[in-house]
């Protein structure tokens, strides 16, 4: 009884790729909050960044969300230039500023009601935050799993069929050869502020976002007996 995946001197092999793909209905809104503020001074950018986020945050809070939802996914502070003219017509730039930026995520189950509230409410703030809206699923390993079964299937069949139509008989499987790589997993429905705030709310009401879907392949050596 040789063991899987063991190594063995045989030239009487096939090798065959599988490929597959799956689809799920979103069920989770994955939202990106980008919110930035610039100042002379550094301290004054920072403090001003914290009063956005303190605003989103209590936005949330009045709509019963918990804020300890929300994640930061990028925080940063940079200084800021800016090109002018001189009296002699010279172009030249100058220190307009620091400009402090933070990136914020927030998952919340598919709620149209709910997230159409959210994205008025936070669209009013002061920030004035840019507002990204993907959609997705939440068991993602459930989905890649279900990905990766039906694309070594689809190599099994595959191998049966060429096998068949040579006459000759499908051994064991060799090995099987799989990179691993992280997908994004998102609808291809998104939506972005700059859409404008009023035709948003109407659009968050009833939007039914496209399926997730994810193709994959799978190579498996299978011996010929």
């Amino acid at each position: 009884m040789r063991r899987f995946g063991e190594d063995k001197t045989n030239n009487r092999v096939i090798k065959v790729t599988g490929e597959a793909t799956v689809s799920a209905k979103p069920d989770i809104a994955v939202i990106s909050f980008n919110v930035s503020e610039l100042s002379q001074d550094y301290s004054e950018a920072v403090n001003g960044l914290d009063a956005f986020v303190n605003e989103i945050k209590t936005a949330l809070s009045k709509l019963h969300i918990d804020v300890n939802l929300l994640k930061t996914a990028s925080f940063n502070v940079n200084t800021e230039y800016e090109g002018y003219s001189d009296d002699k017509g010279v172009w030249k730039n100058r220190f307009a500023g620091y400009r402090a930026t933070e990136s914020l995520k927030l998952e919340l189950g598919l709620d149209n009601k709910l997230l159409g509230e959210l994205l008025t409410a936070v669209s009013a703030a002061s920030a004035h935050p840019e507002i990204n809206v993907r959609f997705s699923v939440k068991d993602k390993t459930k989905l890649k799993d279900r990905l990766i079964s039906r694309a070594v299937k689809d190599s099994a069949r595959k191998a049966k069929i060429l096998c068949e139509a040579a006459d000759v008989e499908l051994g064991e499987v060799m090995t099987i050869n799989y990179s691993f790589r992280e997908p994004e997993i998102f609808s291809p429905t998104a939506y972005n502020r700059g859409a404008g705030l009023l035709e948003a709310k109407a659009a968050m009401c009833d939007i039914t976002p496209e399926d997730v879907s994810l193709t994959d392949s799978v190579t498996v050596l299978w011996e010929i007996k």
